[in-house]
């Protein structure tokens, strides 16, 4: 009896998943995955520019993009990219603290300011801007030659809390920022200032995460968190466990383990 209650157990947090990431799904604004692309692969569907130089390498999920500290990639406005309410802001970060004196800029930034604006610098602190305050992560992320997570998000109220690796850094006050018509600048922060580093799985939502969807998050990757390609695979995966269960009960395999004693 008691592996019969595991078995539904595990049954139903496979059926819960494609609901979390239908929910994520809708709530992913920008996702720039960088495998030899730098096209937006969310519904929001953007076709980034490159200006100057940027190389692909091998990153954290396929390729990545690695910017030496002149270069930035240019995605066109869109209201969609106007993050005013709740947000999150995840990527991963190859950089060994050389080059530029940032790594680079994930911005939507005006003359005015800023709608958000997300970096690290070489003290290695974890910085959020969004024209109405700048906020910093307490702890120095640990750059050098590994792929880090970095991820930060808003409540829509006056929260910003930085993760990096999925683990909570700090929480700091900063209201939400005002709606641009800047283009959102991958690279640089529309003020002068470049970054360098590779930058991998770029990623926007329109409403906050929690903890736990963080580290599913960073652990499964955008594609599986946000549904764009795996609901058929969850799908798959059920039906090869409901399948093999059936399977086994008929021909008597598993009889006595699921048999109420």
């Amino acid at each position: 009896m008691k592996s019969l209650i595991l078995f539904f157990l595990a049954i139903s947090l496979i059926v819960m998943l494609p609901i979390v990431g239908l929910s994520a799904e809708k709530s992913l604004v920008l996702y720039l995955p960088f495998d030899g692309t730098l096209n937006d692969l969310s519904d929001t569907g953007l076709k980034g520019k490159l200006k100057g130089k940027a190389d692909f390498i091998d990153g954290k999920s396929g390729k990545a993009l690695l910017f030496d500290g002149k270069s930035s990639v240019e995605i066109p406005h869109d209201k969609a990219l106007n993050l005013t309410k709740a947000h999150a802001i995840s990527f991963w970060l190859k950089w060994d603290g050389g080059g530029a004196s940032w790594c680079p800029f994930i911005a939507k930034r005006s003359a005015g300011g800023a709608n958000y604006q997300s970096w690290v610098g070489s003290d290695r602190i974890f910085d959020y801007y969004n024209g109405a305050a700048v906020v910093s992560a307490t702890t120095p992320v640990p750059l050098g030659k590994d792929w880090i997570f970095l991820t930060t998000t808003h409540d829509g109220k006056n929260t910003v809390s930085f993760y990096v690796n999925g683990d909570l850094n700090s929480k700091q006050n900063a209201p939400a920022g005002k709606a641009n018509n800047s283009p959102l600048l991958v690279g640089q922060d529309g003020v002068g200032n470049f970054g360098s580093g590779g930058i991998d799985e770029l990623a926007l939502f329109n409403q906050t995460l929690t903890p736990d969807e963080i580290k599913i998050l960073m652990k499964r990757g955008v594609k599986v968190f946000a549904a764009i390609e795996p609901i058929s695979k969850l799908t798959a995966t059920w039906g090869n466990i409901k399948d093999k269960f059936y399977m086994n009960v008929i021909n008597g395999l598993d009889r006595d383990r699921y048999r109420d004693k």
